[in-house]
């Protein structure tokens, strides 16, 4: 009697087929390429939401610059400077932009610069103001994105 899971061929009166073993070692070989292949598509999906939290960062960054850069200079100081966790807080001088959404927590830095010298042994002098965005999107070394961003300059003297 012939096993339904040997492939045979017939040839002069001879069986030829595998045996068990054979079969076995090539389903073991097999579940390690796919255990292999499963691993690199899990580590392929991980780099791919890295990337999309890294995206949606700087975006959020990006529109409080741009949304500091709009209001005008003497307008925008220090009451500015805060954090926001996605979610749970929010900053009322932000109430025009998107909300954060959970995991994102957003910090916001305004340094301000008086009669800074244009240039190294320079009498000129300007002022002018600093954002510093800062989005943490979780735990870790790579999870955090910080856009610098240069208000316009209030005054530039000699």
């Amino acid at each position: 009697m012939i096993s339904k899971f040997m492939l045979i061929k017939m040839n002069r009166n001879k069986v030829y087929g595998f045996t068990l073993i054979e079969i076995l070692a090539a389903i073991a070989i097999l579940g390690i390429i796919a255990i292999n292949l499963l691993y690199s598509l899990s580590e392929q999906n991980r780099g791919t939401i890295d990337i999309v939290n890294k995206v949606v960062s700087s975006n959020y960054a990006k529109d409080v610059i741009d949304y500091l850069k709009a209001i005008d200079y003497s307008d925008v100081d220090s009451s500015y400077n805060c954090v926001e966790v996605g979610g749970k807080t929010s900053n009322m001088k932000f109430k025009d932009l998107p909300p954060l959404v959970d995991p994102f927590e957003r910090s916001v830095e305004i340094i301000e610069f008086k009669d800074k010298p244009l240039a190294a042994g320079s009498n000129q002098k300007i002022n002018y103001k600093i954002i510093k965005v800062g989005v943490k999107f979780g735990k870790g070394f790579n999870s955090r994105v910080t856009l610098i961003g240069t208000l316009m300059v209030d005054k530039f003297t000699e």
